[in-house]
């Protein structure tokens, strides 16, 4: 009688993740895979070629991240990831910059980062350079734009000091962010069960749109040109290891090497029995157990912020994302690469991140490789919306305009896919 209400109990607790196992994500796995299906190439040309970054990624320098960086190049190419700006923390409050990967690495660019104490996240400067973790922000922020490097606002959950006009650019998504906010008895038990036959589908779960970023970015953007990026803050520290130590005992910890038991408690004779009935003979450093609920890969895949410049260096691409020449998006819904947007006037043509002139004539214009929901944003404001795979729209007046793409997945409706970077329309009397 217990055990069926025990039974039951777990049935009820589990009802959610076991119905996305079996009903609800093979359903969207058959919808995806069909919209998908009708994914062409562009044909509006902005004369620039795009790269696919991730941005803020952590390696086993960061003491919260244990994947060395043969492993991040692997994934990124798995990931079809063309330049990796890293953001390691500081180590003995010291960002030095001697210590990571730099240039390209077979097909991916790494570009040297640290992410300081107070939500800075610094990048490209030349080796040896090394900068006080603890300097004042403002102080840090103006010596690395000086030396022609790039700096950004991490965790904009957080308050920051917005009037620091050195600083170049934003979060307006971070997937760390995104699952804090989750409870862990609806997402956990999400990932446990859905990660191993729909993972792409389970890590989707903890997505929530950032509302608060989004309303922040374009309120930074109405007095500056602020950058808006995604941080795929990859760790690779969501998962669980279990191995048999030299002292006989059972050690229980998470990827980023938090314990949950005592490596030097020695386990009892019951424990070890069954230790070995799951994974046979037990000998001292043994893993037991390897299980991430976010590899590098997924994460590196899951969002992405792709830039538009003239090559692959290190200074055109940080020239990009230092510009808002870029747009964000969730690639683990559908591919977006060949995504355009620009303003353009006879002749005349701003893209994303840059500026021009209003006139009468002058209209947005964009191309999506899949048939979207276009949101024609000015100022903050959602002033329009298109459904189509193409864009154009005539330009009422100076302002500062974005666009929005979600995508029409079956029975889940409107998804967001794009956040593009605002072309800049300035009045006449500029």
């Amino acid at each position: 009688m217990l055990l069926g209400v025990l039974l039951l109990a777990l049935a009820v607790y589990l009802r959610a993740p076991l119905s996305n196992y079996f009903f609800r994500f093979p359903r969207l796995t058959h919808d995806l895979t069909a919209l998908r299906a009708q994914a062409v190439p562009v044909q509006l040309d902005d004369g620039w070629t795009e790269y696919r970054a991730v941005v803020h990624s952590h390696s086993e320098l960061s003491h919260d991240s244990e994947v060395p960086f043969p492993s991040i190049l692997a994934a990124a190419k798995a990931a079809s990831v063309d330049v990796v700006f890293m953001t390691d923390h500081c180590i003995d409050k010291k960002a030095d910059f001697s210590l990571q990967w730099d240039g390209l690495h077979d097909t991916v660019r790494f570009i040297r980062g640290w992410e300081l104490h107070n939500g800075l996240l610094i990048w490209g400067l030349a080796s040896p350079a090394t900068l006080d973790c603890g300097a004042p922000l403002a102080e840090t922020a103006a010596r690395v734009e000086a030396a022609g490097g790039l700096t950004g606002f991490g965790h904009t959950e957080m308050p920051r000091p917005y009037d620091v006009t050195a600083v170049s650019a934003m979060e307006i998504y971070n997937i760390h962010t995104d699952f804090l906010d989750e409870k862990i008895g609806r997402i956990l038990p999400q990932l446990l069960i859905n990660s191993w036959r729909w993972p792409e589908l389970a890590i989707r779960e903890i997505y929530n749109r950032p509302e608060a970023q989004l309303a922040l970015w374009d309120t930074q953007n109405r007095d500056r040109r602020m950058s808006g990026f995604a941080a795929n803050d990859a760790h690779q520290n969501l998962g669980l290891r279990l191995e048999y130590t030299g002292q006989g005992g059972m050690w229980l910890h998470q990827s980023n090497r938090k314990s949950f038991t005592d490596p030097q408690r020695p386990i009892g004779p019951v424990m070890r029995w069954m230790l070995e009935r799951l994974f046979g003979p037990l000998t001292p450093g043994r893993e037991l157990l390897h299980l991430d609920l976010d590899p590098y890969e997924r994460s590196l895949r899951y969002v992405n912020t792709h830039l538009l410049a003239h090559d692959n260096s290190a200074e055109a691409l940080m020239d990009a994302l230092r510009s808002a020449r870029c747009y964000i998006a969730f690639n683990l819904l559908a591919d977006a690469r060949g995504f355009v947007f620009f303003a353009e006037d006879g002749p005349h043509r701003a893209t994303m991140g840059e500026n021009i002139a209003w006139t009468p004539t002058l209209r947005l214009k964009g191309e999506a490789p899949l048939p979207a929901r276009w949101t024609i944003i000015k100022d903050g404001e959602a002033i329009a919306r298109v459904e189509s795979r193409t864009l154009d729209w005539p330009v009422p007046a100076a302002g500062h305009y974005r666009v929005e793409l979600a995508l029409l997945v079956g029975d889940e409706g409107w998804l967001d896919w794009i956040y593009a970077n605002p072309v800049r329309v300035l009045s006449a009397a500029h």
